[in-house]
């Protein structure tokens, strides 16, 4: 955040989670809050693409979702 600070040429306001101890910008269009276990794997796949790729069935990490906010609309 420091970074986009400084090129805003202003600090970021940051605002608490609602489900964990990190903050996030206060202006963020959308927070997905959760957790990856690092010890638990599921099966996924198989996933075909657009370009004739096929990624077959294999075990992955996965994000576990706790809460998720989205911005109002906006006028700008």
């Amino acid at each position: 955040m420091m970074f986009a600070g400084f090129l805003r040429r202003e600090p970021v306001e940051m605002v608490p989670c609602e489900t964990n101890d990190l903050e996030v910008p206060a202006n963020a269009e959308i927070v997905l809050e959760g957790h990856v276990n690092l010890n638990e794997l599921r099966t996924e796949g198989p996933f075909g693409d657009h370009t004739g790729f096929t990624r077959w069935k294999g075990s992955t990490r996965f994000f576990t979702w706790s809460a998720s906010r989205a911005a109002k609309n906006r006028s700008t």
